[in-house]
């Protein structure tokens, strides 16, 4: 009986040497002829026939890898396999197998051990999507006023009188609620791909850098995120 496994994946992941010497070691079990092919920042593919020229690829900055795509097929060609991985924000994951059921079963099993073990302790922060969360923050709770004032929870002063003064700073506090979101949105969406990103390849010069990264990460950013929560924990708690 054959199997096949065809199906692209939204997975943040950081690919280290160990996690490819592990695969290319199990993948060596059912597959013959096995190469690699990266797409790097300077718009150059390239490939390679074995996985000790692939992590001899220094991936400096100014070449820092993109994608990557492992691919290989059995003697008679019967079984083949492919696994891509891509620092998009959707569906950056694509993995094909296809083949007799033991080896396709092998396989499998062995890409989703990989899956697993590159999946780094931010996942769930790689996948939020901030303008959503910014204008969710700014609507719920102008549906819950409009709400409690249609039900007559919230009463407005019906006595006080609208100067010109009055109208022109509602409308502009109004407008500065509403690039509220847009500007948050931005400005967290450019750390989280820069410090949080979906892909990153831990190979050569890639190690330093998502080394580096993850200081920003837990000392700085996670460090001051969750000062910041505290003080405004304790702040409301003097405050009752």
């Amino acid at each position: 009986m054959k199997l096949s496994r065809q199906e692209e994946i939204t997975q943040p992941f950081v690919l280290t040497s160990d996690d490819l010497n592990k695969v290319y070691a199990n993948l060596q079990k059912w597959l013959s002829m096995i190469n690699f092919d990266i797409s790097c920042k300077d718009s150059l593919d390239r490939e390679f026939s074995t996985l000790e020229d692939l992590l001899q690829f220094e991936n400096p900055p100014q070449k820092d890898i993109r994608s990557f795509c492992l691919r290989g097929y059995s003697h008679d060609h019967q079984t083949r396999a492919s696994i891509y991985f891509n620092i998009n924000s959707s569906r950056n994951i694509l993995i094909s197998i296809e083949g007799e059921e033991d080896a396709v079963m092998a396989i499998n099993n062995s890409l989703e051990e990989c899956l697993s073990a590159i999946r780094p302790w931010y996942h769930i922060l790689s996948r939020i999507n901030f303008y959503i969360f910014f204008y969710l923050l700014l609507i719920v709770p102008l549906i819950i006023i409009i709400l409690g004032i249609t039900i007559g929870i919230i009463k407005l002063d019906s006595n006080q009188s609208l100067s010109p003064v009055i109208v022109i700073h509602s409308i502009f506090k109004g407008l500065l609620w509403g690039f509220t979101p847009p500007v948050f949105g931005y400005i967290f969406s450019w750390i989280q791909k820069t410090y949080f990103p979906m892909g990153s390849f831990a190979i050569g010069q890639g190690v330093k850098r998502n080394k580096d990264k993850e200081i920003i990460r837990t000392v700085i950013i996670i460090g001051f995120s969750l000062s910041l929560i505290a003080a405004i924990i304790a702040a409301l708690i003097f405050a009752l």
